[in-house]
């Protein structure tokens, strides 16, 4: 059976969708197979796998995500030609590294701010002797 879609005609092997650059049936042999952290998954593909067409027509190649036993890792698959495979794979690779750098950067921004946020010794609790005693905190120190 076969589609007209706006990417031209889209073929249906099974109950996958083939997109035309997808040569059937040597390009569905012998896929690469690569495993992908599950907390990766909507940062590269997006939510609900929005990004995956524009992905497979990118990089020429067809993608298929599997669940697998272990809820921490999803197995990727991506049907095509030898050198649209490996496309595909470093297209993935380099978006999982430069999200990983990303979230980096942000964790040690948070870090440097609650560093910064540290209580200094302008802030420290008062000693036992103040108890029942108002004690003014300053958020900023005395300037000299």
């Amino acid at each position: 059976m076969a589609v007209l879609g706006s990417q031209g005609v889209t073929s249906f092997h099974g109950k996958y969708r083939i997109p035309p650059w997808v040569k059937v049936p040597e390009d569905l042999k012998d896929p690469e197979v690569f495993q992908v952290p599950t907390r990766l998954l909507e940062a590269i593909f997006g939510r609900e796998g929005c990004r995956i067409p524009y992905i497979e027509q990118v990089s020429k190649a067809m993608l298929k995500l599997k669940a697998l036993e272990s809820p921490h890792f999803t197995k990727v698959v991506v049907y095509g030609s030898y050198i649209y495979k490996l496309r595909a794979k470093w297209m993935l690779q380099s978006v999982a590294e430069r999200h990983c750098q990303h979230q980096e950067r942000g964790m040690l921004k948070l870090e440097e701010t609650m560093n910064a946020l540290e209580l200094g010794p302008w802030m420290k609790p008062a000693s036992s002797q103040d108890e029942g005693q108002d004690v003014e905190i300053s958020l900023w120190p005395e300037l000299e």
